[in-house]
C-alpha cells in the first residue's frame, strides 16, 4: 500500500470511529486529535513540491506516485514495470520523510500523548516547523517592506494575491499560498499557538493587525530558541514595532 493510500484508509477508519454513538468525550477528543495530526501529514505531502527543490524528474515522479500511474502521462513512454518501479521508489522516499509506520502508529495510539510523540518524530524528520516558519518570515517581510505601498494589513492582502502579471488569475487570491499559511493555523502545534490565536482574534476584530504580526514574531522567536536556529532571525523585525 502506498503512503497516500494508507493515509486515506486511516482517515476513513477514524471518521467511522467518530460516528460510533457510544464514544465517550475522551475517546472523541483522541480521534479528533488523530485526525488533526494526519491533516498535518497530508499538508506536508500535498505541498511536497513546494517544500523541496524541484526538477522535471521529481515533478514527474510525484505526479506519477499520486495518480498511481493511472491518470498521469509522462513525456517518455514507459513500460508498466518502469512505472511501478518509479512509483515504488518515490513512495520509499516519502516514507523516509514521513516515517514508514507513522500513520499506523497514530491510528493505534491510545492517548494524545502517544500521538504527540509520533507527530514529534514526523516534525523532526520533515523539518515541517522550519518550513512553516520560513513561510511566516516571508509574509512578515512583505507586510513590513517600506518599498511596498500601503499599510501592513493592505500589504498582507497583497501578499495573499497572485502577483505574477503573466498569470490569468493575477490579482485574485493565491489559493496555494492561502493553503500553505492555513496549515500553520489549522494544525494542533503549540509552537504556533500565538499565531493561531492571533489570527482568530484579528479576524474577529478583537486585536489590531499589528498585534497579530507581533504574535507571529513571538512564535518565531520561540521556535528559534527551541531549535537553536540562527537562520530564523525575527528579532530585527520585532524592533520595527
Amino acid at each position: 500500500m502506498l503512503l497516500w493510500e494508507n493515509i486515506v484508509s486511516a482517515v476513513y477508519v477514524m471518521e467511522k470511529r467518530l460516528k460510533v454513538p457510544s464514544l465517550t468525550s475522551e475517546e472523541k477528543e483522541l480521534e479528533l486529535y488523530k485526525l488533526n495530526s494526519i491533516a498535518e501529514i497530508v499538508y506536508y505531502v500535498y505541498h511536497f513540491l513546494f517544500w523541496h527543490k524541484t526538477s522535471e524528474k521529481l515533478v514527474e515522479q510525484y505526479n506519477m506516485w499520486r495518480s498511481k500511474g493511472r491518470t498521469f502521462q509522462v513525456k517518455n513512454k514507459m513500460s508498466k514495470l518502469e512505472e511501478q518501479s518509479m512509483i515504488s521508489n518515490f513512495n520509499n522516499l516519502m516514507e523516509q520523510r514521513v516515517g514508514k509506520d507513522t500513520i499506523d502508529f497514530i491510528l493505534k495510539s491510545t492517548s494524545i500523548e502517544a500521538v504527540q510523540t509520533v507527530v514529534g518524530k514526523f516534525r523532526r524528520s520533515t523539518r515541517i516547523r522550519k518550513l512553516k516558519a520560513y513561510l511566516l518570515v516571508d509574509m512578515l517581510y512583505h507586510c513590513l517592506d517600506e518599498s511596498v505601498a500601503g499599510t501592513p494589513e493592505q500589504k498582507y492582502l497583497d501578499y495573499l494575491s497572485v502577483r505574477d502579471r503573466k498569470k490569468r488569475d493575477f490579482g485574485n487570491l493565491d489559493q496555494e499560498k492561502i493553503s500553505l499559511l492555513g496549515g500553520v493555523i489549522d494544525h494542533a502545534d503549540l509552537m504556533f499557538s500565538r499565531t493561531r490565536d492571533g489570527f482568530f482574534l484579528f479576524y474577529n476584530g478583537q486585536i489590531k493587525f499589528e498585534e497579530f504580526l507581533v504574535a507571529i514574531i513571538e512564535d518565531l522567536i520561540g521556535l528559534r530558541d527551541e531549535q537553536n536556529d540562527t537562520e530564523l532571525e525575527p528579532i530585527s523585525i520585532l524592533e520595527q514595532f
